[in-house]
């Protein structure tokens, strides 16, 4: 007999019931507004008020129903600071593949995130992350899998849509700049002094086992000493992100019409897992049960 704590037990009938509930509401016809007639002429850039400061928090969410996208680029020529010469695609050669830009879809409501990741090789694959469960396909196409807990992007999303950007405080805080027309809160801190990621914070203690004093740039070997980032000065989300070895600029698109809905596929998944997992918490019958 299988013991499986009675917080798990309630963690997979929580998922059973949410499974369930969202099922229930893709069944239902959604009714779509109407979209509003297109503007003839784009906006004016906005006129930030001078010594303006940006409000807390530092990085809100996106809206309960969005979408963006961010590009990467490894590329430190000079012109990624301006943002006006940034080439789509271009970037240092790699010998290994690397990750050209993930879209994002959100659903606050279904608590549902759509993850399309485009790969330098030109290879695309989509992940759905559904009430904090994150699905991927494995290798080649041998089926679907939820991805570990030292992957910790479902736990982060659950928090902040901007994970990546945990480590900005005020006091990184430099004034207003332009950028690509529009006014940006501007922050930076040298690489030294920013706080860690979950995964860079793992590579420097392994470092540290034999280097005891050594310094994350030191581990890490970012080709920059500065860490920037540039934040909308009206809706505060992120703009552009420079790590000191990735280069991030984020599109934010119209919120979505329709409803965020997971392939059948990936519920047909995630509900057989969470059958498996209630059965294994089913004591067996006694004897004469």
């Amino acid at each position: 007999m299988i013991r499986i704590p009675l917080k798990g037990a309630l963690r997979v009938a929580a998922v059973l019931a949410g499974l369930t509930a969202l099922e229930a509401q893709e069944a239902k016809p959604e009714v779509v507004t109407p979209a509003a007639p297109a503007a003839p002429a784009a906006p004016a850039a906005p006129v930030v008020p001078k010594g303006a400061v940006p409000r807390l928090p530092l990085v809100p969410k996106a809206p309960a129903r969005a979408e963006w996208t961010v590009y990467y680029n490894r590329s430190f020529d000079g012109s990624w600071e301006t943002g006006n010469s940034w080439e789509e695609g271009a970037d240092t050669a790699a010998a290994e593949r690397q990750v050209k830009s993930i879209a994002y879809s959100k659903d606050a409501d279904r608590q549902t995130y759509r993850l399309a990741t485009r790969w330098s090789d030109g290879s695309d694959e989509e992940e759905w992350i559904v009430m904090g469960h994150h699905v991927a396909e494995r290798a080649g196409g041998r089926g679907l899998y939820v991805v570990g807990a030292e992957q910790a992007m479902s736990k982060e999303l659950g928090k902040a849509d901007f994970p990546e950007l945990a480590w900005v405080e005020m006091s990184h805080f430099r004034g207003i700049k332009a950028y690509k027309g529009r006014p940006v809160f501007a922050f930076t801190v040298p690489f030294d002094q920013k706080r860690l990621s979950t995964d860079e914070a793992r590579l420097v203690a392994f470092a540290r086992q034999q280097m005891p004093d050594a310094k994350p740039s030191e581990v890490l070997k970012p080709k920059l000493q500065q860490v920037t980032l540039y934040l909308d000065a009206v809706t505060q989300l992120p703009a552009l992100y420079n790590d000191g070895s990735v280069i991030r600029r984020y599109e934010f698109g119209a919120a979505p019409s329709t409803r965020l809905t997971p392939p059948k596929r990936t519920m047909d998944f995630l509900r057989a897992r969470a059958d498996f997992l209630k059965k294994r918490m089913t004591a067996p019958a006694g004897p004469g049960g």
